[in-house]
């Protein structure tokens, strides 16, 4: 990662632990009747990742410190790989998975529109 991905990533974290990033204008409305559940639970799940990506920034594995062996690299490629398969053969491509330590999640995106107009070199 480089480190203009890394002071990003840890932004972003920190503002999602600080409640200054919300996914309820990502989630869809519909059935409205569980909207706000589904809402608190896209927010707990990126807060979870920030929590994540904070501690590895902490601990020096964030910011281009963290180095993988070529076995690392190797056993990654097949997990992945895996994860791909499966994901083709039982998910439409508008599904994607959230793997961190502690939680395997597949979301389904209704809408990305990137917008980089705002962020500053």
């Amino acid at each position: 990662m480089t480190d203009k991905l890394s002071t990003e990533a840890i932004r972003a974290a920190f503002e999602w632990i600080n409640g200054k990033r919300d996914m309820c204008n990502i989630v869809d409305n519909h059935p409205m009747e569980t909207r706000e559940e589904r809402v608190e639970r896209a927010n707990a799940a990126m807060k979870e990742q920030a929590y994540w990506v904070i501690r590895a920034y902490r601990e020096g594995l964030l910011g281009g410190d963290m180095k993988l062996s070529e076995q690392q690299r190797e056993e990654f490629r097949e997990a992945a790989a895996s994860l791909v398969e499966w994901m083709c053969k039982n998910c439409h491509p508008h599904v994607m998975a959230l793997v961190t330590p502690t939680r395997a999640e597949l979301a389904e995106g209704v809408m990305s529109q990137p917008i980089e107009e705002f962020v500053v070199d």
